[in-house]
Parts: C-alpha cells; structure tokens; sequence
C-alpha cells in the first residue's frame, strides 16, 4: 500500500515570511537568551534556558512553515538550522554586554553598540574568553579552556537539536491535501490490545485490513495499540492512517509517561478501509455474573460484573 510523503512544494511567498519571521525570532531570542544567561547564576536554570531556546526557536519555525503550506522537510530542516545559527551568532555578539555588570551596561551599549556583533570582534572575544573565562562553577575559579569550549559545543548542539527536532515535527505529524490545499489533523480512531509483534501487522501492511477486526479493544494495561486517522473533510482522495505501539511506565517518583513506537505511518486508505480502522477491534466480552448464592467471588467489588477480555 501506498505511503504518504510529503510533495516538496515550497510556496515562494510562505517560504519568504517563514524565513523573515524566523530570522527575526531567533536574533531578539539569542539577545534575550544572552542576558538572562548571564544574569541568572544558576547552572541548572541556564540548562533549562538552552532547552527552552532550541525549543521555541524550533516551534516557530516550523509553525511559520506550517502556516506558509510549505511541504518540503529538508527546506524547512534548512530554515531550522539557519535559524540556529542566527540565533546563536547574535547570542555571541550580546555576550559584550552580558559579561559587563549592571551600572556600566548603558556605557557598553553606547560604546560599542553594533559593533559588538562584528565577526572579529566575536571571534576575539571567543579568544578572550577561552583564556580568562567570564562565569565560575560553585566554589571555582572562572571555567576556561577546552572545558568551556565542550560546553559551548554541548549548548549549541542542544540548540541545534531541539530547533531542528521541533521544526521538523511540526511539519512531519500530519498530511497535507493537495486537491484541498489545506492540512488535515490527524485523530485517534481506536485503541487496542496488542503490540508490535503481532503478525496480523504484515498483512495491514500489504492493505488487508480485515485482521483489525478480529483484535480486541483496550481495556486497560502498560501495552497498548493506538490507531489514528488523518482524513480530509472535504474530498475522499486524501485518507490516511497509522498504528503506533504504546508503552506506559511509571518511574521512581510516580509519574507516568507513554513511549511509542509507529508500526504503520500514513497508509493510504479507501473511503471503506477508513471505517474498518474507526470500528476497528471486538467489543470486551461481559462475564455473566454467577447467582449470589453461589458465592465464588467473579463479581467485581461494587456487585458489577468483571470486564474479561
């Protein structure tokens, strides 16, 4: 069966305002991520800052890609990095006047103004600070040398990371009808026993989709079958769906988290197939309660009776 991809248009209009946009966002963020870097002495803040940076760099990004019905993964990845970069390189620049105490910012700003954002001036900074360091760990002198220079690797790999991760995503979780020209949501149209490994799989696969019909609906566990469908209200050419394993955990603290992992990504289905995934799964068998007199303990705790599967 036929997957979806994307077309790879790239709307010259859409493309033009994500890039503007996008440019624009990632240079007052990496002025605005510079200064609160420095004026927040907490290292473990200062990590979460980095996240938050990459995070909503890479949301706008991608909303803005979105926006602009632009189809394209590897054009918006591109803006997703050029964005990095521009934040990244204005975040430098404003390192003059986060390094600076509080009373002599006004000084340093009319001093040297743009000229802070001058690329040899960067890069002597960048020389500086390798040298002299400009922020201490707790009870250290200034960290400097190879040392600082990992952190600056790890703090734009994971501004890199996070920016391209999210704007890929935000293109990349749902289809695109091209006879519509609009995007279709994807919904959850069931949820099931089972798991990945399930041979049935093979044959969706190949578009028999009647083995859906012989699972059975979730009634609870860690494991689970989540089906989904991305279909367009206005026309039968665009009907897709997925199948994703689940995985619930708890950890130590007690919170929950799911993990999934796609068995079927955007198959492409008839008008038909869409309503077999919909009604997909047989009810939970009821177990008829035994008489009260008999007393053998198959009720539920409130008197109902048990879900069996």
């Amino acid at each position: 069966m036929q997957n979806y991809q994307h077309s790879g248009a790239i709307p010259p209009i859409g493309a033009l305002l994500t890039m503007l946009i996008s440019f624009s966002a990632a240079a007052v963020m990496g002025v605005c991520y510079t200064m609160l870097f420095y004026y927040i002495p907490f290292i473990y803040l200062n990590f979460l800052l980095t996240l938050g940076f990459g995070t909503i760099l890479g949301l706008i990004v991608g909303g803005f890609a979105r926006s602009g019905k632009i189809r394209n993964t590897t054009f918006v990845t591109l803006l997703g990095f050029l964005a990095a970069c521009v934040g990244l390189y204005f975040a430098w620049g404003t390192t003059f006047f986060g390094i600076v105490e509080m009373g002599k910012l006004p000084e340093t700003v009319v001093n040297l103004n743009i000229k802070a954002y001058d690329p040899m001036m960067i890069i002597a900074l960048a020389q500086h600070l390798f040298k002299n360091g400009s922020w201490a760990l707790r009870g250290g002198g200034n960290v400097t040398g190879w040392f600082l220079v990992a952190f600056w690797l790890v703090e734009a790999g994971m501004i890199f990371y996070f920016t391209l991760t999210n704007a890929r995503e935000s293109i990349t979780k749902d289809i695109f009808c091209e006879q519509c020209y609009e995007w279709i949501p994807t919904e959850i149209a069931q949820v099931l026993q089972g798991d990945k490994n399930d041979p049935a799989w093979e044959q969706i696969r190949m578009g028999m989709l009647a083995p859906l019909a012989d699972m059975e609906r979730y009634t609870g566990g860690d494991s689970f079958i989540k089906l989904s469908v991305s279909c367009c209200p206005n026309c039968s050419t665009t009907q897709y769906f997925s199948a994703h394993a689940c995985q619930t955990k708890v950890d130590k603290d007690g919170d929950t988290s799911t993990s999934e992992t796609p068995i079927i990504v955007h198959q492409q289905l008839t008008s038909t197939d869409v309503e077999l995934v919909r009604n997909a799964g047989r009810e939970p068998v009821v177990a008829q309660p035994d008489e009260a007199a008999d007393g053998d303990g198959n009720d539920g705790a409130d008197g109902l009776p048990n879900i069996v599967t």
